[in-house]
């Protein structure tokens, strides 16, 4: 697989040289994203026993992430923090290991991966999504909302660009596309009124913006991440999305009844059983191994579809539709 261009900025550690940058909000970012991941974890059922920070950055956020996780009631195993910055190699934090190395080049899988600030950074984002969601089961996110009036109508984007560095610049809706483009299913997703946080409320002007700002939060989230924003952290939103196994049967390839617009074709009918890795191996790799003889199924027919009988069950098993 060949690897992503990165930004010499951030592998070479000049965007570190402050290691403790972004780490003011930590608490306040934690907070948020742990207010929607706990009550959309338990609804959709997924057992998280190991934990990813992709970017993780200073390693704050990270920590009290994992915190959270454990005071909510998750026996995690695992926790790491994986940034391109060299300084990374350089954070202790009893609660998890830091590694100075590319997440989707390390191979390992976990359940829960976190993108905090880290996809408007990357000059290939669907491309890097689809990677890093091929080794866990849930990401989670925390995506800057750039593309609003206030930036259009002063011209912003340039001064964006240059610092922090953000190379794509959405609003929900897009940020909701991006993830769908990247092959993900977003199960729940929240505004953040960074207005809230500490960097959000400095100086005379936010102070003044704050009761505004309040109202307009509480009337319409997205009207405020267009217009009154403020602060570092304000104008984002948080997604939890799935990869791989979902709750409901997923269809794949050309269709199951009742879900995909266009009707299996008429066909051999055959039931497969495929043990799941323990990187939550996807539909399309289960069709690949049954195309392969891999499976234990052998036929020359082209695969009409595939469709997940119980995706709760430890293996996958199946219904696979020929065409002949």
């Amino acid at each position: 697989m060949p690897a992503l261009w990165i930004d010499p900025v951030y592998s070479s550690g000049v965007y570190f040289q402050e290691s403790n940058r972004g780490a003011d909000d930590a608490d306040f970012k934690a907070a948020e994203f742990l207010k929607l991941f706990i009550p959309t974890q338990h609804r959709i059922g997924v057992k998280v026993t190991s934990y990813a920070d992709v970017g993780c950055g200073a390693g704050a956020l990270t920590a009290k992430i994992v915190s959270g996780l454990r005071d909510a009631g998750l026996d995690l195993e695992t926790a790491a923090g994986y940034d391109v910055s060299p300084h990374v190699a350089r954070l202790g934090h009893e609660s998890a290991r830091f590694v100075n190395v590319d997440f989707y080049r390390s191979g390992e899988p976990v359940d829960l991966v976190t993108l905090f600030d880290v996809v408007e950074h990357i000059p290939a984002p669907v491309d890097f999504l689809s990677r890093v969601a091929r080794q866990c089961k849930i990401v989670g996110l925390h995506i800057p909302l750039d593309n609003n009036w206030n930036a259009a109508l002063r011209d912003l984007f340039w001064t964006k660009l240059s610092d922090p560095g953000h190379l794509i610049f959405l609003d929900a809706p897009g940020a909701l596309n991006l993830l769908a483009t990247a092959g993900l299913r977003v199960v729940g997703y929240s505004y953040t009124f960074g207005f809230q946080a500490p960097s959000g409320h400095k100086g005379l002007i936010a102070m003044a913006a704050y009761p505004f700002r309040a109202i307009l939060a509480r009337m319409c989230p997205w009207l405020l991440s267009m217009t009154l924003r403020g602060g570092e952290s304000h104008g984002r939103c948080s997604y939890v999305s799935w990869h791989g196994v979902t709750p409901e049967p997923e269809c794949v390839a050309i269709g199951t009844p009742g879900l995909c617009p266009q009707p299996l074709t008429p066909g051999r009918h055959i039931t497969v059983e495929v043990e799941r890795n323990e990187q939550n191996q996807s539909t399309q790799a289960i069709l690949e191994s049954i195309t392969s003889g891999e499976a234990g199924v052998s036929h020359s027919d082209p695969i009409a579809g595939f469709h997940r009988v119980n995706p709760s069950n430890p293996g996958h098993q199946g219904h696979l539709e020929t065409a002949k």
